[in-house]
């Protein structure tokens, strides 16, 4: 690596945000998209066609535990490598599938493993070493990646399935993979010192802020002890909570809004919607996350939720499309601080040396958790046919979380 003007983290963040791109669309938006002509052509329920997703999320937070470690020692590139290559093996096959068991074990099991490898820990984790006073704004930008695809993937890629049928799909998602996330893995790198370098670019011979990069790093806590504290698990459980609504909304809208009355192209449409602030205001968050308490930014991204959640109920109830559209665009702020805040949070309380690990043991009980949303939807679906029950507990779930957050103590150091 030769040093340039341009900080290398930042070619980081990019790459990042490649990941999130196709990660985004995989575990999320292209699932609605895949939805119903999968299940109408099997002839699958709603609750079997979602089972693969939740087990999906399980497996991922599985991989999790194991990789949080490694990525702390080693770095990500040689994993995302090899999880890249599982992922378009798995996305080709799915093309093929015939049965159910099939959709289980390739959609389910290995897809999943390689989507583990090589997106979302993966690259925040190196994020977070790269960056300390910037971490924020690096975080946020990275995600943008994740708007970008809700934008795009269901408003491009509804029609195309659409056209052309879902198998044809699922192989456009494998090519989209390869071209975006070699190329992010041949510029993962594990953190800046391996390079004779210090995070956000700050030169060697400053003194002032080298001594601060030091006193981060005498704060940073390994895993185990950071599990003893009570932030650990008030955080934990807080955005656990906040974060149940979203998976459900990329596996369920279009159904749900097709349910209502609505026409599907319309309903893809509020999924790209959903997606939109995130495209605006995830940096911002970031850099809001830079200068203010990140428990009260949190606080109040959580409460955004519910009431998005209200004013799409009252839309869908009226059809009244102009007010759907406020109610997703409310659900889109709500995630687009959600998102980026969480994953601040944990090198903020924790510190940067063992993020990998910490990460690697957050993410099984909120994957976990998450995993269950679509499933509790569809479930419910069956039972009642209607969404309005469950999408109002989310609500209040996400509203109890933003009372949760607030009981974290002092943060450990801001930069």
């Amino acid at each position: 690596m030769r040093k340039t003007k341009i900080f290398f983290g930042w070619y980081i963040v990019l790459a990042a945000m490649a990941t999130m791109f196709i990660g985004g669309s995989i575990q999320g938006y292209a699932t609605g998209v895949f939805f119903i002509p999968m299940s109408e052509e099997f002839n699958w329920t709603r609750t079997e066609f979602i089972g693969s997703i939740t087990v999906s999320y399980i497996v991922t937070a599985i991989i999790a535990v194991f990789i949080g470690g490694y990525l702390d020692r080693h770095g990500g590139r040689r994993l995302m490598f090899i999880g890249t290559t599982i992922m378009i093996t798995c996305l080709l096959l799915i093309a093929e599938i015939e049965n159910l068991w099939q959709w289980y074990l390739i959609r389910g099991v290995f897809l999943s493993i390689g989507v583990a490898l090589a997106t979302f820990l993966v690259v925040q984790a190196a994020i977070a070493k790269w960056f300390v006073k910037y971490r924020g704004r690096a975080i946020g930008i990275s995600l943008v990646g994740l708007s970008i695809t809700g934008i795009m993937t269901p408003s491009l890629l509804t029609p195309f399935v659409d056209e052309f049928g879902w198998r044809a799909g699922w192989q456009i998602m494998a090519l989209l993979t390869a071209c975006l996330l070699y190329p992010a893995a041949l510029t993962m790198r594990r953190e800046p010192e391996d390079y004779g370098m210090l995070p956000d670019g700050i030169q060697e011979n400053t003194t002032d802020d080298k001594n601060n990069i030091q006193i981060i790093e005498e704060k940073s806590i390994t895993r185990k002890d950071a599990m003893r504290s009570s932030n650990f698990w008030i955080v934990l459980v807080a955005y656990s909570l906040a974060s149940l609504i979203f998976p459900a909304v990329g596996a369920h809208t279009i159904p749900f809004l097709t349910d209502a009355g609505f026409e599907r192209t319309r309903a893809a449409a509020m999924l790209s919607l959903f997606a939109f602030p995130g495209l605006l205001t995830r940096p911002i968050w970031g850099i809001v996350a830079e200068k203010i308490d990140i428990r009260y930014l949190s606080c109040f991204a959580f409460i955004a939720c519910p009431i998005g959640i209200g004013i799409v109920l009252i839309g869908t109830r009226n059809m009244d499309y102009n007010l759907v559209i406020i109610g997703y665009l409310t659900l889109g702020i709500s995630i687009s601080g959600v998102v980026p805040l969480q994953e601040i949070v944990w090198p903020l309380l924790f510190g940067r040396k063992h993020i990998g690990s910490i990460r690697g043991a957050v993410m099984p009980f909120m994957i976990i958790l998450s995993s269950a949303s679509p499933l509790l939807v569809s479930a419910y679906f069956d039972s009642f046919g209607n969404y309005t029950g469950i999408w109002i507990i989310f609500g209040t779930l996400s509203l109890t979380a933003s009372l949760i957050i607030l009981f974290v103590k002092k943060i450990i150091y801001k930069v």
